[in-house]
């Protein structure tokens, strides 16, 4: 795999300390701040991953390894019910529109089942990997300490959290192993030229590119696998911080909230600023 290296010029842009001298934005000016910074930036908070164009490579992309790479799946076809039928119409319309998907010839397919949601109406696709997984080469690497990242993040007075949209989706499967990714289903066979869910080696690939990405914002970002906690002192920081992460990564985020609470500092107030998924509440301090 191959990792990005950071301009050591950007990697000190990054982690400028803001000058005490500086007053803090007030309440109501951080408010049309972070309005701005969100207009600014719409392109990057999306209520779903867009599918018209694939996602660019990135410095980690994900491989296949393969323990015997002439061992083939033999293709094999789930029945699908009738009700189905349509949902999973549009749904592989959607990944091939976008090339996220690529119908054609294999000779090597996992197979592709659906399962009810709670209203038995709809379902969700899912690939049988299972088969695949068992001839692969299996990957790790450390997995984040979620307790270490509560404990940094809780010391800032402002923290926003960060949701990846869609993370395995965003991350591309290199071009030599796009013929490992093969599934059969009733409308044909494709393989995908994205991460899959339920592949063995998926987590850590995602957990590897996050790192690597975000690694010159460590002294203001702590990641968790596709979450992202920002957590700064001061108002100003924290939009600031905010706008480093939008400007130098590519990485789709949901929605930012539309609601922002009170800042009131270290009491237990709600804190003002920003999160993906509602202002997170305070945390207790260590």
């Amino acid at each position: 795999m191959t990792l990005i290296v950071i301009p050591s010029d950007v990697a000190c842009q990054l982690d400028v300390v803001d000058d005490p001298a500086l007053d803090d934005f007030s309440e109501s000016e951080a408010r049309t701040r972070l309005a701005a910074l969100l207009e600014k930036f719409s392109d990057v908070f999306v209520d779903s991953l867009p599918m018209d164009q694939l996602p660019p490579y990135r410095p980690v992309n994900h491989e296949i390894p393969l323990i015997d790479p002439t061992e083939k799946v033999k293709p094999r076809v789930y029945p699908l019910a009738d009700k189905y039928r349509s949902q999973w119409a549009e749904h592989s319309a959607k990944y091939t529109r976008g090339r996220f998907w690529v119908s054609g010839p294999i000779d090597s397919a996992a197979p592709v089942f659906a399962i009810p949601k709670k209203n038995s109406q709809t379902a969700r696709f899912v690939i049988d990997l299972r088969a695949r997984n068992s001839n692969t080469v299996k990957r790790f690497s450390p997995i984040p300490d979620m307790t270490n990242v509560r404990y940094e993040v809780a010391r800032s007075r402002y923290r926003s959290k960060f949701d990846v949209a869609a993370a395995f989706e965003q991350v591309r499967v290199i071009p030599e192993h796009v013929d490992r990714t093969g599934f059969a289903t009733v409308t044909g066979t494709y393989t995908s030229r994205v991460m899959q869910f339920g592949d063995t080696n998926a987590p850590n690939t995602l957990n590897l590119l996050t790192s690597a990405m975000f690694q010159p914002c460590l002294p203001f970002a702590k990641i968790f696998f596709d979450d992202v906690h920002v957590h700064s002192d001061t108002r100003r920081a924290h939009l600031r911080h905010i706008k480093i992460l939008c400007q130098e990564h590519s990485l789709h985020c949901h929605q930012y909230s539309k609601e922002v609470s009170q800042v009131c500092g270290r009491s237990r107030h709600q804190l003002p600023v920003c999160s993906l998924q509602a202002l997170s509440a305070r945390w207790c301090s260590p």
